[in-house]
Order: structure tokens, then sequence, then C-alpha cells
């Protein structure tokens, strides 16, 4: 025990080798790179740049050559993390860039690089960290603050889309001072709302100027061509300054959100709703089914749905009818045509149909159901549904 070979005790070289082993093996890297120093960047103005295109940062540090213990290495490249921020606190990554390492013996101590792409009304800040040929990294940077170009106002966070009565609401959180989030950021003078009908925010459905509070809602006429049970609204929000510039626009999220890159969330407004239920125990037949419902408010019908105990089987299937105020197809809501009425293939024993020509429902109006076509096998135990939203 502790002799080297042949019984001798170990040579002082063994010694050294033993203990530099110990130590790669609990660090690989007991001396990685050192950590890269004076970081800088400024924005500028490509000449003749498209409006929302134009804008360059310009980022650089100092050359890394020594190890954390002053030994002179080649760094193989450095890898730097780019990020963007809507309003100085909550930060996003933007890029990873990797940069190669530059030969030693040139005069440039500086590393350099443009960075496009830039939003102006964005923040940015970066950091950077080198690695060595043998692939041992140094610590990253601190972060550079860039600031943003048109030095605007801070963007509402926290921005949320929710469903309403008849409507949609956007709610978002006020921005606040970077050194004291107890005090509201001085250059947010109001905030501006959009509404869409997609998620690529280029169909616009209403806007909202001038808004001092930190909600708004917009009404959606359940009678408008947009209020469509299935149709989904999509909202943002940016932040004005007295001087009249703009933040980012925030995208608004179901759990709300800070990212002016975040995809939106879609909701559809809650329109106060009835479903008028019909039921032809035992099998069906082809007949108008008398006991009518009525509609105790004015209704937009939004679709017919329909489900059955037993599916029918025979050529041409099931379709069902829907009267109002009648026993006849004159009074059809589908026009009595086939092709748009409930209709269950053969061995279904489900389905919907939204082709709806007479969708309005006053109050006082009365509903019946007709099972126009039956199969020769009928089918048993059906149950219609008629799904209404108030008008409002």
């Amino acid at each position: 025990m502790g002799r080297g070979h042949w019984g001798k005790p170990p040579t002082r070289n063994e010694k050294i080798k033993k203990h530099e082993k110990r130590l790669k093996k609990l660090s690989p890297c007991g001396r990685p790179p050192s950590t890269p120093a004076n970081l800088w960047g400024e924005f500028f103005v490509r000449p003749g740049g498209a409006r929302h295109h134009r804008w360059r940062a310009r980022i650089r540090w100092n050359e890394v050559n020594t190890d954390t213990s002053g030994f002179t290495i080649t760094i193989r490249q450095y890898k730097v993390e780019f990020e963007y921020s809507a309003n100085d606190v909550d930060w996003f990554l933007d890029q990873r860039y990797t940069i190669p390492g530059k030969d030693d013996e040139d005069d440039n101590a500086k590393v350099h690089k443009i960075i496009k792409g830039i939003n102006g009304r964005l923040a940015y800040r970066y950091r950077v960290r080198a690695i060595a040929s043998d692939g041992c990294k140094s610590p990253w940077s601190d972060y550079y603050d860039l600031g943003d170009p048109t030095d605007g106002p801070p963007a509402p966070t926290n921005v949320k889309i929710k469903r309403a009565p008849h409507g949609i609401r956007l709610d978002w959180d006020e921005p606040t001072d970077v050194d004291d989030d107890d005090v509201l950021d001085e250059r947010v003078s109001h905030y501006i709302a959009e509404l869409y009908e997609d998620a690529d925010f280029e169909n616009l459905v209403a806007k909202k100027r001038h808004i001092k509070k930190t909600q708004v809602r917009f009404n959606i006429d359940s009678e408008d061509e947009l209020s469509d049970e299935d149709g989904k609204f999509f909202g943002r929000v940016l932040s004005m300054s007295g001087d009249k510039s703009k933040s980012a626009w925030i995208p608004a999220t179901a759990n709300g959100n800070s990212d002016p890159e975040e995809t939106p969330t879609g909701k559809t407004p809650k329109f106060i709703r009835r479903v008028f239920t019909f039921t032809a125990n035992g099998k069906l037949v082809e007949k108008t089914y008398a006991a009518p419902e009525r509609a105790d408010d004015d209704y937009i019908i939004r679709r017919v749905t329909g489900g059955m105990g037993e599916p029918g089987h025979g050529s041409g299937g099931t379709k069902i009818d829907v009267l109002k105020n009648g026993v006849s197809a004159a009074q059809s809501i589908f026009d009595d045509d086939d092709g748009k009425m409930l209709s269950f293939a053969n061995g279904d024993d489900d389905a919907s149909t939204k082709q709806i020509v007479h969708n309005r429902l006053e109050r006082g109006d009365k509903l019946r159901v007709r099972a126009k076509e039956v199969p020769g096998t009928a089918p048993e135990d059906v149950t219609v549904q008629i799904i209404c939203d108030r008008i409002d």
C-alpha cells in the first residue's frame, strides 16, 4: 500500500500525475476559458431599409485568449444568447448565435456581430460565453442591455382574453417601473386594443383607443355574420405614451401573456343559449310530431343535432325536418331542402347540420319536428335538439 512499481514508494512525478488525474476526473475543465469581458452594443438604421426592417444591432466584446489561470488558450467559438422584452421585465430568447474564434495573431482584439430583424419597439439584451478548442466552456458573461431603438413606452403585461356575455373581454396588467414594481411606469398614457377574426391579426373586427383602464369589452351581436358559434376572436393590446410613441403589440392568451411573439388564444362569445329538445320514443314514423316548443325570447338557430337509441337501416337513410309555426313543408327552416336537413346515413346514430335557411326565431314562435324520410328498418328512440342563442 502506498508504494510504486516493484514495491518502491511513488516518485514525485507519479504523485503529481495521480493528483492531476484526480483533478481532471473531478473537473474535466479545471481551467475553463476566461469569461468574455467589455461587452458593448448599439442600434443603427440600415440606409434605405424598409419601415419594419430598418433597425440593426451591432454588438462586440473582447476576444478571449487565456484561461482562468492566465495561460494562453485557443478559442474555437463564442456562443451568444440574444433576448428581447416588451416591458424590460419579462425576457424571451430571440436567437442563439455561434461565432467562430479568431486567429490570435491578428491585430483585432474585438469580436463583432451585426444582428438583423430588430423590432424598434422592443428592448434587447445579450450575453456571451467562450468555448475553447478542447470543448471547455467559460461562464456566461453578465447581460448587456441595449435598451430599445425608439425608447417607446413599455408594453402591457399578462394580457388575457376571456369570454363575455355576447362579447369578448381583454384585460391586462399595467407595466411598472423597472426599479420599483409598486410604481407604475410614467411613460404610459393610455392603451389601444384590437379584436380580430384570425390569429395572424389580418382581419380586424373592432378597435378601441384611449383606454385608461386595464380592461376592455368588445360586443358581438349574435345576429352579426361574425357571430357563428364556432367562430373565434383574437385580441391584442399596446401602450401609448404622451408623445404618441407606441409599444409592441402583445397578443392575448387564455392564461395571460407578455411575449409579443406568442401565438394568441381564440375565444368565442358567451351567448345566452337555449336548447329545444324533442324525443320520439319507440320506432320513428314519417309524420309531424305535434307537440310544439315555444320560444320565450328572440333567438338565432345555430344548428340542429340528433341521436338515436337504435339506428335505422335501409336505402335513403333518415331525414328529419324542423318546422316553424306550422305543420307542413312550407314552414321548414331548411326550406324543404333534403340536402340541408338533419340526415342520418344507413346505420348511423348521430348527426348534425348547420345549413339552416330560416334561422330567426321570434318570441312566441313554435317549433315542431317532422320525420320526412324513414328507412325500411326504422330507427328507435330518436332525440332531436335545436340549439339556439338569444339575440342580444
